[in-house]
């Protein structure tokens, strides 16, 4: 390259800025304690999801400034050789390439520390490229408009506050429009809601739109109030989109989850297919155990919330055999209170028999309430009739259960929380 070259592209604000930007991101990246390594690719979008706080401002203000050099360099007043468009792609497309190579670099510091598992889908790549380009125009057209240099400082501060503050907003619509929400998405599962992934983009293309009408016909009144209607009608279909949404942006995974074996059926997703194995050999061993005290189970049991089908039970994506002890006496109990309960403001006779059903059958699947693993969860009085429960003959243990296991469901039953008498 020639030294020519090589200074007409550092005099180019946008490789200036992914000098320190690209730095920046990467440092930002392997900083961030991860409690947790991300296990999907999903979760992997939620880790890489902040950096967007750190790209936004970045393009919107670079290309403010290039919009603020064209109108102080009377580019667009004198006779025209260019388009206004070809004048503004060809001062952007820096400013984009600066965007999404910090994108870039930002996955690949969540790939390095957590693996290919990590990579976010394209779906989500593509929505926050979309929405740097939104950013992008959208800078580009203030920067123009703004009466003084001091005004792109406005730029950035507003296009931060954009992206950084609404994960921490209510309505949680608000979360939703640019993407927050995604941070504490998501269990292994869900998958972030298609929803959730086109809103913030048609946002952004409403922006993007309106800015490019804005460029190819100047500052007439007409253009300003025509360029509104993308905007409106990008915000208006964004809201809709997300209006409903819960603060976690879930929903149902779409494919890879496989049922296989008997008593139970235990159904995996790709993630834990490797441990499936042993698995099947530590639910056989629960299954039996939980069927020689007359307990009830399920005949299709594993991850999956949305399907009535399959009884929910929740395990990692590396569950060990203490994992399994932990989760399946939650699946073979109730979730929530009757509906009893709630009328009667959430208080009901059966709820005090809740902890010690779960620990009994804690013990009864080979697990211990009283382990590392379960320590401060369970109250040491639960623990010491459970596990006094446990001593009975298999029958009395049987008769107990479904007594205490009918109280859960109604608010009349009172619960057994003593050990049966025997003859």
């Amino acid at each position: 390259m020639r030294w020519t070259a090589k200074r007409r592209l550092l005099a180019t604000p946008a490789v200036r800025v992914a000098l320190i930007l690209w730095p920046m991101v990467a440092w930002y990246g392997f900083t961030q304690r991860m409690e947790h390594l991300p296990e999907t690719p999903w979760q992997g979008a939620g880790q890489v999801s902040p950096i967007l706080a750190f790209l936004a401002p970045a393009c919107a203000g670079v290309a403010a400034w290039e919009g603020r050099r064209a109108t102080v360099g009377l580019v667009t007043g004198r006779a025209p050789v260019r388009s206004r468009l070809r004048i503004a792609v060809a001062a952007l497309w820096p400013v984009l390439v600066m965007g999404w190579g910090g994108l870039v670099t930002g996955v690949t510091v969540v790939v390095h520390q957590a693996g290919n598992v990590a990579l976010p889908p394209v779906t989500v790549l593509t929505m926050w490229a979309v929405m740097l380009v939104g950013f992008t125009a959208g800078g580009y057209v203030l920067g123009r408009a703004l009466p003084h240099a001091g005004g792109l400082a406005l730029v950035v501060v507003v296009s931060w506050v954009v992206v950084a503050y609404p994960p921490a907003m209510t309505p949680y619509w608000l979360r939703h429009l640019t993407g927050g929400g995604m941070t504490v998405c998501c269990v292994v599962d869900a998958e972030i809601a298609a929803e959730a992934r086109l809103a913030p983009a048609l946002l952004a293309l409403g922006v993007a739109a309106a800015a490019v009408l804005l460029i190819h016909t100047g500052r007439r009144v007409l253009p300003l109030v025509t360029a509104l209607i993308p905007v409106a009608v990008g915000l208006g279909g964004a809201v809709v989109l997300v209006r409903d949404m819960e603060a976690v942006p879930e929903g149902p995974r779409a494919e890879g989850l496989r049922c296989e074996g008997t008593a139970p059926e235990l159904c995996l997703w790709p993630e834990q297919e490797p441990h499936r194995e042993r698995l099947d050999d530590r639910f056989s061993e629960a299954y039996a155990a939980l069927t020689a005290v007359g307990v009830e189970v399920p005949p299709r049991i594993g991850n999956q919330r949305w399907d009535p089908g399959v009884t929910y039970l929740p395990l990692s994506v590396e569950p060990s055999s203490e994992d399994v002890a932990q989760a399946l006496p939650k699946a073979l109990l109730p979730s929530e209170p009757p509906e009893c309960a709630w009328r009667a403001g959430g208080a009901f006779p059966g709820g005090d028999a809740y902890p010690v059903l779960e620990a009994w059958l804690t013990i009864v699947v080979g697990g211990d309430p009283a382990g590392p693993e379960q320590a401060g969860y369970f109250e040491p009085r639960d623990v010491e009739l459970a596990r006094r429960v446990a001593e009975l003959p298999a029958p009395e243990q049987h008769l107990w259960f479904t007594h205490n296991r009918t109280a859960l469901d109604d608010c009349t039953t009172e619960p057994l929380l003593d050990v049966p008498a025997t003859d």
